[in-house]
C-alpha cells in the first residue's frame, strides 16, 4: 500500500524493480543500488593480494543502536 502512495521508489536490486514492475510501479521506481553491498565490492576490488595474501580479514558494521548501545549486547 505504502509503494502505491509514495512519488518515488528506490530499489537496492533488480530483483526489488522487477517486483515493483510488477505491481505496476516502474514509471515512478528508481534502481539505487545496495549500500552495504557495492561498497563492499567497492573496497574488494582495490586490495591488492601483495598487501593481503595469507590473511583473513572480515567486515563487520554494527549501526543499530538495538546493537551496540548496551555493553552486555555488544559483548
Amino acid at each position: 500500500m505504502t509503494d502505491h502512495t509514495a512519488d518515488l521508489l528506490f530499489a537496492p536490486t533488480v530483483v526489488a524493480v522487477n517486483h515493483l514492475r510488477n505491481e505496476g510501479l516502474a514509471a515512478k521506481t528508481v534502481l539505487t543500488g545496495n549500500i552495504m553491498a557495492n561498497p563492499m565490492q567497492f573496497v574488494k576490488d582495490k586490495i591488492t593480494d601483495k598487501h593481503y595474501s595469507g590473511r583473513d580479514y572480515y567486515l563487520l558494521t554494527m549501526h543499530r543502536p538495538y546493537n551496540v548501545d548496551d555493553p552486555e549486547r555488544l559483548k
